[in-house]
């Protein structure tokens, strides 16, 4: 099965809330906990891209072969993110760590500011 979706968010903090929503159209194909999984990346990478982030948020994410692969970019100038690692008592900063125990594979793309991630369903 294929499923898709497309979504321009808001850069505020409603973004997260209104990514989470738009995943809904998966319920049918996913399990509760892969939908879990699927809600915390998406809701993380979001907002992210509202705290550090350019322009207009757009996540996409699409069902192929048993495997959601999903972005979040926005119109920054696409500096990597510093892979995950536990930052000690610092306020923030585990959204990549999140991110990186959630999913199957994840990264960012080079010279834009996108980060793309996968996560296999039954």
């Amino acid at each position: 099965m294929t499923a898709a979706l497309t979504a321009e968010l808001p850069r505020d903090t409603s973004a997260g809330l209104l990514a989470r929503h738009q995943l809904e159209d998966f319920g049918a194909d996913v399990s509760t906990g892969q939908m879990d999984a699927l809600k915390l990346t998406v809701t993380e990478l979001v907002n992210n891209a509202v705290v550090h982030g350019m322009g207009a948020i757009r996540l996409s994410v699409e069902l192929r072969a048993g495997v959601l692969h999903g972005e979040v970019s926005d119109a920054g100038a696409g500096i990597p993110p510093p892979r995950p690692g536990r930052r000690g008592s610092h306020r923030g900063g585990w959204g990549l760590q999140i991110v990186d125990e959630t999913v199957d594979a994840w990264g960012t793309r080079p010279g834009r500011s996108v980060v793309w991630f996968e996560l296999a369903v039954a």
